[in-house]
């Protein structure tokens, strides 16, 4: 078994979906691939890009990336108090500016029964999400149903050792076939014949305290009015980076309340020599 990993395949483009769409399971249908993010924050060209590649790959990971959260004005609700504005849109839309997920005509591979099911797991409208945050765990779910890992997982070979039949979010709780699951865990007692690897996915952001090297000369811009992902991204108040950044602020103003200055002298030399 062969890992491959690639990011930024923004499927939205027209060209880098039909690119998707050539892939073929003869090729790598023993394989892993891990899409370490951005893929589209369109979520049917999401949904349709893995679609494709979980008739290709054994095995699939995938990481959250900037583009994959951001919300357009088709998949933010407005009013985040407005429970009814959480429920389906009425149709598919396509981001403005996007490709608008063209390219291959198909979906799934003939050769794949896991490509062939995979149509009916992908959500047949779109959703309205309140923040960034609700649409990762809602693509979560729709990768689960896929088969697409987002979590730790040890393989050996083309078999998973971890997590175990059953246990395994992308088996959504439920055993999907006795004799499908009696295969695996004679699977799992089989003789190793490779040496075992973790692959561990792991959900992150960046933070301008990355950020240690000194300014560009002369260009003196705030990131909050350039990247996209400010005003496309929309975090809950426990995580919304202005609100971060004040609170961080403000524990700084405590601790400069709170410090006291003293004078430290050492001890009388009659205590070491008496």
């Amino acid at each position: 078994m062969k890992v491959y990993a690639i990011s930024d395949i923004h499927t939205d483009y027209p060209e880098n979906m039909a690119w998707i769409m050539s892939l073929e399971k003869s090729q790598f249908g023993d394989d892993a691939l891990i899409v370490a993010g951005d893929v589209s924050d369109d979520e049917a060209t999401f949904i349709e890009t893995f679609s494709h590649l979980v008739g290709v790959f054994r095995h699939v990971f995938f990481v959250v990336g900037n583009h994959d959260v951001w919300l357009r004005k088709s998949s933010a609700v407005e009013d985040a108090k407005d429970e009814t504005a959480a429920a389906p849109a009425a149709s598919a839309t396509t981001s403005p500016g996007d490709g608008g997920g063209g390219g291959g005509g198909s979906t799934s591979s003939s050769s794949s029964p896991t490509a062939a099911a995979s149509a009916s797991a992908a959500p047949a409208r779109l959703r309205k999400f309140r923040d960034s945050i609700d649409k990762i765990m809602a693509l979560r779910a729709d990768l689960a149903a896929l088969g697409v890992r987002m979590t730790p997982t040890l393989l050996d070979g083309a078999r998973v050792l971890f997590p175990p039949p059953g246990d395994d979010e992308n088996d959504d709780g439920k055993k999907r076939d006795a004799d499908n699951d009696g295969k695996k865990k004679k699977e799992h007692r089989r003789k190793r014949t490779s040496t075992p690897l973790w692959i561990v996915p792991i959900l992150s952001w960046y933070s301008s305290s990355f950020d240690t090297e000194p300014g560009i000369p002369g260009l003196d811009v705030d990131p909050s009015k350039i990247y996209t992902d400010f005003r496309a991204c929309r975090w809950p108040p426990s995580l919304d980076p202005k609100e971060v950044k004040e609170r961080e602020r403000e524990r700084e103003r405590e601790r400069e309340r709170d410090f006291k200055p003293f004078l430290s002298l050492p001890p009388a030399s009659s205590l070491f020599f008496s």
